[in-house]
């Protein structure tokens, strides 16, 4: 847990929703060069958003999640993200994490849903068929950032300026406990928050700590 939801579930803490969502975000720990590891898997989240289109794209590094690099498109579709993601990452499994709605098809997409255009593109898609809840999606993301043993697990290279921007500016909506929908900080956090969920969730084909080399059922 978050230290937030670990002092509203065993303290019987009144936690307040008003400023910064993710307010442990911090640069000083959260912020540093990343470096692929060859022995691990790629893991992709995305928001299916035609403006912008967003992604990042990491790899789970023992305990930590490092993500190594984003893609921000502008007025793009998630075939032209998925080409773009592929041209830099061409010959490597890639476990995609996307917004589960994308699983509808879509008339502009000759009848192919999000999720379709990116098993074409290679990628294995990991979703439930059911929307994530929005009350599970900031915990898992502040698992990563600060948890309640005081562990930062979150590791986010430089060069995804707009992420670390994202974490550090979303706030929530006034008065509510969802982020201000007006925010431009929404959907690069979102992107990263769908692949936190996956991992939060189970739908990894692989234990935690076992590298792909030693996925489970091969």
């Amino acid at each position: 847990m978050d230290p937030s939801l670990y002092r509203q579930e065993f303290e019987a803490s009144i936690e307040s929703l008003l400023g910064a969502i993710y307010a442990d975000f911090s640069r000083a720990n959260n912020v540093g060069a990343g470096h692929y590891d060859p022995n691990e898997p790629l893991l992709m989240g995305c928001d299916f958003n035609r403006n912008p289109m967003c992604a990042c794209v990491g790899q789970l590094q023992g305990e930590k999640l490092v993500i190594l690099r984003e893609f921000v498109l502008i007025d793009a579709d998630t075939r032209m993200l998925a080409q773009e993601v592929r041209r830099t990452y061409p010959r490597m499994e890639i476990l995609c994490f996307p917004d589960p709605t994308g699983s509808r098809s879509q008339n502009s997409c000759m009848g192919l849903s999000d999720h379709a255009i990116l098993r074409q593109s290679g990628f294995k898609v990991k979703a439930p068929k059911a929307p994530w809840a929005i009350r599970d999606k900031y915990p898992a993301v502040r698992m990563f950032i600060r948890d309640a043993q005081n562990r930062r697990r979150l590791q986010i290279d430089p060069s995804a300026k707009r992420l670390v921007r994202s974490l550090a500016s979303l706030e929530y909506a006034p008065g509510k406990s969802v982020a201000d929908p007006k925010s431009d900080h929404g959907h690069m956090s979102d992107a990263l928050g769908y692949m936190c969920l996956g991992i939060a969730k189970g739908l990894l084909p692989y234990k935690l700590g076992v590298s792909s080399f030693k996925m489970c059922g091969q």
